[in-house]
């Protein structure tokens, strides 16, 4: 994900849950994956399912999130940011 781990980061950079999920969602159509399947861990589970509900229609089963602290009050923010 842009701006965390390893990858570079700039000022100002925009890193939050709406940017993630549209980077993480052109990449999953640049791919062609029109119903992915989605291991995520941590801060990427919240990116990967609010791309799965927002954009790909999937469920949470689409999607493996380890070590990510959702619970629903989480997946109705998500859903709905």
């Amino acid at each position: 994900m842009p701006g965390y781990g390893a990858s570079d980061k700039y000022d100002g950079q925009d890193v939050s849950l709406g940017t993630q999920g549209m980077v993480f969602t052109e990449l999953l159509q640049h791919w062609g994956l029109a119903t992915p399947q989605v291991v995520a861990h941590d801060f990427g589970g919240a990116v990967a399912l609010r791309a799965l509900l927002r954009e790909f229609e999937g469920t949470p089963a689409d999607l493996v999130a380890a070590r990510s602290r959702l619970t629903t009050e989480h997946l109705a923010a998500y859903v709905g940011a």
